[in-house]
């Protein structure tokens, strides 16, 4: 849709707050946090959209909402050259088209549309688990996050955001089928990742999938076969965590008590660790 074309196209408003036509200066200028009635017909899809799967019965649901109340909540659109393309709120424009509506309430916003729209997704689509821990990673990827500006942005406590990427590491088989279903909980999947191996998480995940389990009997089996294993094998793991975050540790930077704590439990991991080691240079 060039501006010619949208120049001149009045949009006749449902709210008294809003201005009664799309401005040339709303296209010259990409009036930010303008709120605007558009014409449907205008607005592109947007090319960065996170979620893949829209389900059919839930659609029907929101069109016949829409129908009847029309559109509540205003979707996010932006300028970018000549057109106007969706940022966030494909499920209304989508009602909305189905409805037969001829316009939808939208706000002008500036900056970049897939930034924004994971964002959005993340914070109010109920995205998947799968689509969630995506959008996630995709958000620290390209913008190089770290987990707590992550937390901070999208209003999550930091646990949430990491156990959410702990999502990303399911087979891909595991996945596809968690994309299509509705009855995978993210604290089911969040102890299927944990398993040691590939064929371990498909195989708990079939044992738990359509309802078999409930997220807290997954748990109660992840747990169990944790405590099951060898307390070597557990502390050769936890010595490789301890070796990263020792290596972290700035002594100059630290202050009188953190300085004696920290003594004092190396001093006692030290004595441990020499009854250990002579027992097994015996053995």
């Amino acid at each position: 849709m060039s501006k010619k074309k949208l120049i001149g196209k009045s949009t006749k408003l449902a709210g008294s707050n809003m201005n009664d036509e799309i401005t040339t200066s709303d296209i010259s200028q990409h009036t930010d946090g303008a709120l605007r009635n558009i014409s449907v017909d205008m607005i592109r899809e947007n090319p960065h959209q996170t979620r893949k799967f829209f389900d059919p019965d839930k659609m029907d649901e929101l069109t016949q909402s829409v129908r009847e109340s029309g559109i509540i909540q205003p979707i996010i659109v932006r300028f970018e050259g000549e057109d106007i393309y969706l940022v966030a709120g494909e499920r209304r424009l989508r009602a909305a088209r189905a409805a037969d509506l001829k316009k939808i309430p939208a706000i002008l916003t500036e900056g970049d549309p897939a930034h924004i729209t994971l964002i959005e997704n993340i914070q109010r689509e109920n995205l998947k688990p799968v689509e969630e821990a995506e959008a996630m990673a995709k958000l620290i990827d390209e913008r190089g996050y770290t987990q707590d500006q992550l937390a901070r942005i999208i209003g999550k406590a930091k646990s949430t955001i990491s156990e959410t990427l702990s999502i990303n590491k399911l087979p891909e088989v595991v996945k596809d089928e968690v994309r299509r279903g509705e009855n995978y909980p993210k604290r089911m999947l969040i102890e299927v990742v944990r398993q040691e191996t590939t064929e371990k998480m498909i195989a708990l995940f079939e044992q738990a999938k359509g309802g078999k389990l409930t997220s807290d009997e997954v748990k109660n089996i992840t747990h169990k076969r944790r405590s099951r294993r060898a307390p070597a094998a557990i502390a050769s793991e936890k010595i490789n965590t301890l070796q990263r975050h020792l290596k972290k540790i700035k002594p100059g930077k630290l202050d009188d008590h953190e300085k004696g704590r920290l003594l004092t439990g190396l001093k006692n991991l030290e004595d441990i660790i020499t009854v250990i080691r002579q027992e097994l240079e015996q053995n």
